[in-house]
């Protein structure tokens, strides 16, 4: 919704000498890091792995020992049960921000804060065994404050940030004969709230002068000559979002009339609401996506993070070779596949071992696809070194 803004750039170089001796300190702060990296990205593969066990197995129990209930009355017979509900969310409490005049009848009511800023980054590379660092200044509009104190070159100075993002939600809010309680917490399915003229018309007068519509947001000029298309250092947009009272469906355990989190014996819990109406079968699909999405996320990336590990590691011998040219980068080519290799063995072995208990078929077919990974690369390896001498007679 937002129209892209065309950032400001800056840019200043430092040279900083880098001998044989800055070369060495760098190679052992490489590797020490990359040890570190590679133990970490370990324990969160074995960490996700067992979670996903757990995961799978509370999921499973849900959808077998939920029961299906309507929300217009209250059953006490179904007290410490897990239940599947839909229902109406509705609530008659109207929320306020009042720095920025704006109510609206609604079950949460988010307020976002952008100000425009100066953001450093800095490029380091190496040229002619010099290392030049470039340091580049660009405008940008941030939802946090970027401090400038520290920045390398002067002049780019951010101002505090007047305004923040905050969310006000609603105390009471029910569903048909239920509270929701703490079940409110997990309601995250906002929509846009467009603001409108007679909503500016409601700021207060020390915003008033400066603010402007832009697209369904207020735009705060704090220069008082500046615009949408062309902000300055200090200005805000502020824009709102609603979660409004509609249909829900939740899962959780019955307490009286309200609802308290559901435990498993794996100390797993249930404690789901989402919007629309939703089946039973239609709740326990959604929680396993979003076991799924969490899951793969942390095992691309801890595959990624021990990929990197094991690139810092063998950075010494990438060092060694450079002093020969041609020959650091055929290396650096061999220790990135070498690395992303051995990353995919550890990763499916450790991914195979903690399944191994509760699925055992999943757990061999992933050991037997591991060591046909690391075969295969073997295998590639070999028939292009014995390629090698037949090329080199073949050019002779």
């Amino acid at each position: 919704r937002r129209a892209p803004i065309t950032n400001y750039k800056f840019s200043s170089l430092i040279e900083e000498t880098s001998g044989m001796w800055e070369k060495i300190k760098d190679s052992i702060k490489s590797v020490l890091f990359g040890i570190l990296l590679f133990f970490a990205s370990l324990g969160v593969i074995f960490f996700n792995e067992c979670n996903a066990v757990k995961d799978t197995a509370r999921t499973e129990e849900a959808g077998e020992i939920s029961v299906s209930v309507s929300s217009d009355n209250v059953d006490s017979s179904n007290n410490g049960q897990l239940v599947h509900m839909n229902g109406e969310a509705q609530t008659t409490e109207t929320l306020t921000d009042s720095t920025f005049g704006i109510s609206q009848n609604a079950i949460k009511l988010s307020r976002d804060v952008q100000m425009y800023q100066w953001r450093e980054s800095e490029k380091t590379k190496e040229v002619n065994g010099k290392k030049e660092t470039t340091y580049e200044y660009e405008q940008v509009w941030s939802s946090s404050p970027i401090s400038s104190n520290n920045f390398k070159k002067q002049g780019h100075y951010n101002p505090p940030m007047q305004y923040q993002g905050q969310t006000w939600q609603a105390r009471n809010v029910t569903l048909g004969a239920f509270r929701l309680g703490p079940l409110v917490d997990k309601m995250s399915d906002y929509e846009d709230y467009s603001v409108s003229q007679s909503d500016l018309a409601k700021l207060p007068p020390n915003l008033s002068n400066q603010a402007t519509l832009n697209d369904g947001e207020i735009f705060i000029s704090t220069n008082g000559n500046s615009t949408p298309s062309s902000p300055k250092v200090g200005d805000y947009r502020v824009s709102f979002r609603v979660i409004t009272p509609g249909p829900y469906s939740l899962i959780a355990q019955q307490n009286g009339n309200s609802f308290k989190p559901f435990m498993h014996e794996n100390e797993k819990e249930t404690f789901k609401i989402y919007a629309g109406t939703l089946s039973k079968e239609e709740v326990i699909g959604k929680m396993e996506s979003e076991d799924a999405m969490l899951r793969w996320g942390l095992r691309i990336g801890s595959i990624v993070f021990m990929a990197i590990a094991l690139i810092m590691m063998f950075n010494p011998l990438k060092e060694v070779a450079d002093m020969v040219p041609l020959v650091g980068n055929f290396l650096e080519a061999g220790i990135v596949l070498f690395a992303i290799g051995i990353a995919l063995f550890i990763s499916f072995i450790s991914i195979a071992i903690a399944w191994l208990v509760a699925r055992p078929l999943l757990g061999i077919l992933l050991i037997v696809v591991a060591i046909a990974a690391i075969v295969g690369l073997i295998f590639i390896a070999r028939s292009r070194k014995s390629n090698k001498p037949a090329d080199a007679g073949a050019a002779g």
